[in-house]
């Protein structure tokens, strides 16, 4: 019995190696089912439920907020062709060769600030802009643009963020608007488009849809915010659709149409 109950002894260690077990023990409780404990968590940007930081555009808005978005969109767009009519004459043609549905990337010359506004009046289609974070950022703006659904663009041209943010929107079917000179126009003439927006729609395989603007320049000057009467015509081209060509050669592709359209609609 004496020798029964006689323990041996421990080897060395094996205390530790215990402690050290009810320890992830005690760690690894209330935790999801399959994770390692004491193993490092992965990485907060390839947490899809991580916690965006709160400066940060969101991508994929929730249901209800796409709903309230098309609700405001349909108002806003009805509002602004009244208000648009009122101060100032307006010719549009070609808004039957914008397609309804499918990812589409839709480029325009920029003469002034009220070029957005003038596109989402009368380009049948939701258009999440891209802007520059200098503006996206600025007190006056920020509330209404990050509701709108914006995506930011780092000054110096499309970083990886905003190319994968803007592909997101394309593979949803839905429209992007760019003004692919990158910055307005001082002297109204229509510059080479930056080779981004062929990266873009090569990236996601969807038409690009030239539209020139006129008249703007005039209707809100780019060094203020006080609005004149002016007469605008917008002229909506045909559809370029991005071919085996380099990204070069696609981008003088779309500089060439935004003048041709340009030209047509100052003379409306």
């Amino acid at each position: 019995m004496g020798e029964q109950a006689r323990q041996e002894p421990e080897p060395p260690g094996s205390r530790e190696r215990r402690r050290t077990l009810r320890t992830a023990g005690r760690r690894g409780r209330g935790r999801r089912r399959g994770r390692i404990a004491g193993a490092p968590s992965a990485p907060a940007r390839d947490n899809p439920l991580a916690r965006r930081p709160p400066d940060e555009p969101r991508r994929n808005p929730g249901p209800l907020r796409r709903l309230a978005r098309a609700v405001i969109h349909y108002n806003v767009r009805t509002a602004l062709r009244f208000a648009l009519r009122c101060v100032c004459g307006v010719r549009v043609v070609g808004e039957e060769r914008v397609p309804l549905r499918g990812g589409l990337v839709v480029a325009a010359n920029h003469l002034s600030f009220a070029d957005p506004v003038i596109l989402q009046a009368y380009v049948p289609r939701y258009l999440t802009y891209l802007m520059t974070d200098k503006f996206y950022y600025a007190p006056v703006l920020h509330g209404f643009v990050s509701f709108w659904g914006v995506l930011v663009v780092k000054r110096g041209g499309l970083n990886k963020d905003a190319l994968r943010a803007a592909g997101d929107v394309l593979a949803a079917g839905g429209a992007v608007g760019i003004f692919p000179e990158g910055g307005i126009s001082r002297d109204g003439l229509v510059h080479d488009a930056q080779p981004g927006i062929a990266l873009l729609a090569q990236r996601a395989r969807v038409p690009i849809l030239p539209v020139g603007i006129a008249g703007t320049e005039r209707l809100l000057r780019a060094d203020t915010f006080r609005l004149r009467r002016a007469r605008l015509g917008l002229y909506i081209g045909e559809l370029i659709h991005p071919a085996a060509q380099g990204r070069e050669e696609l981008a003088r592709q779309v500089t060439a149409a935004l003048r041709l359209c340009a030209e047509q609609a100052r003379a409306l």
